[in-house]
């Protein structure tokens, strides 16, 4: 994650003369994320259900030009989510889900008229998913990287107070998830690549003054993956059956606050 923040700023460093230093902006933000997760069997039945509160970090480094914008940012969100879900033998299992979901995402603003502006920016997100084992249940651990394209369109106001407001809406469009699963040795671990999805994301800041350096935003996210195609399960390096990642779905709500540099 780092390396991509800075990877991300030197290449913005790059692409922007140095006379225009005072247009760059750097904000940091401390927010609350709600996350859901369901997991869907073939038949469309639910059999996965996690949900809960991540407190979370996020940091941004904008450069704001005449027409064109260019920014960076990224973000991380880590705690336990509520885990209700069932064996292979169809019994319920309730547990806690180690998360962290981290996104990084590099991309550009560009003026259409007046203060409407076209968005676009690549991403990837990074979800981590440590589900607890308990009883006759071993714990799963998973590892999942997914490339992310937007595009949108994003609307500014003036307040009447001297403050702004921002609103954006953007269509996601998903690169395949890259998933590594750890059975705690009830199985070789194993690597599935699911299909793309497509999803929405929606943004809204609000600045009451300009004079005070702080706002308040909400971000909201919304994606359904399909099942993957199915693997080889292995232990041992023997064949024991087939793995298939179950669709899902992923919605999360953040609420931040943002101090701006």
């Amino acid at each position: 994650m780092h390396t991509f923040i800075s990877a991300a700023a030197a290449m913005l460093a790059a692409m922007l003369p140095l006379t225009a230093a005072a247009q760059w902006q750097t904000a940091l933000d401390l927010g609350m994320r709600h996350a859901s997760v369901a997991e869907y069997n073939q038949r469309g039945r639910r059999v996965v259900a996690e949900h809960g509160w991540l407190p979370g970090l996020g940091a941004a480094l904008d450069y704001r030009g005449e027409d064109v914008d260019l920014f960076t940012a990224a973000s991380v969100f880590d705690a336990d989510l509520d885990y209700d879900g069932q064996l292979q033998n169809g019994r319920s299992y309730r547990s806690q889900t180690r998360t962290t979901l981290a996104q990084a995402r590099l991309g550009a603003r560009y003026r259409l008229h007046g203060s409407t502006r076209l968005v676009g920016y690549a991403e990837i997100d990074h979800w981590r998913r440590d589900i607890e084992g308990g009883g006759n249940a071993v714990g799963l651990r998973e590892r999942n990287w997914s490339p992310r394209l937007a595009l949108g369109l994003e609307q500014r106001w003036q307040t009447g107070s001297g403050g702004r407001v921002e609103a954006s809406l953007a269509i996601v469009r998903a690169g395949p998830e890259r998933l590594k699963v750890g059975f705690s040795g009830l199985l070789d671990d194993a690597s599935l690549r699911t299909h793309g999805a497509t999803g929405l994301a929606a943004d809204l800041l609000y600045q009451p003054w300009t004079a005070i350096p702080l706002s308040v935003g909400m971000r909201l996210e919304s994606i359904k993956v399909p099942r993957s195609e199915e693997v080889t399960a292995y232990r041992h390096g023997e064949p024991r059956g087939t793995l298939a990642q179950p669709e899902h779905a992923r919605h999360a709500a953040t609420l931040f606050v943002r101090y701006l540099f």
